[in-house]
C-alpha cells in the first residue's frame, strides 16, 4: 500500500487533483490515501494533531519521517493517550540525535 503525503503538504493544484480522484472512486481523500495509520517505517507523518510543522535537526535539515509507532493496532501499545509516536533521523548525518514527536 502506498503511503502519499497528508492534504497540507500537497500544492493547491495536486490537491484539487488528488480529491477529484478520490471523489470519482469512492475514496476519503485525508485519510484513505494519506498517513496510513499503524506501525511503519518511512513513508509520511500524520498531522493530525497539529498544523504542518516540520520537524527539524539542530544542524538545520528537515529532519525525516523514520518509524511511527501507532496505538491500538498490532502489537497493542499505548503511545501517550492512544496517539502515535514518531522518530525523526536527519538526511544530512546519521550521528545527529534523533527527533520525536508525538501525534
Amino acid at each position: 500500500m502506498t503511503d502519499l503525503p497528508d492534504q497540507d503538504e500537497l500544492p493547491a493544484e495536486l490537491l484539487a487533483a488528488a480529491e477529484s480522484w478520490a471523489e470519482r472512486h469512492g475514496v476519503e481523500c485525508h485519510r484513505g490515501l494519506a498517513c496510513h495509520e499503524g506501525w511503519k517505517v518511512g513513508d509520511w507523518p500524520s498531522r493530525h494533531l497539529t498544523d504542518l510543522v516540520p520537524v527539524n535537526c539542530s544542524c538545520g535539515a528537515t529532519a525525516r519521517l523514520f518509524l511511527t509507532m501507532d496505538s491500538g493496532g498490532d502489537p497493542g501499545a499505548n503511545v501517550g493517550r492512544f496517539g502515535e509516536l514518531c522518530g525523526f533521523t536527519c538526511p544530512a548525518h546519521a550521528s545527529h540525535p534523533h527527533r520525536l514527536n508525538i501525534q
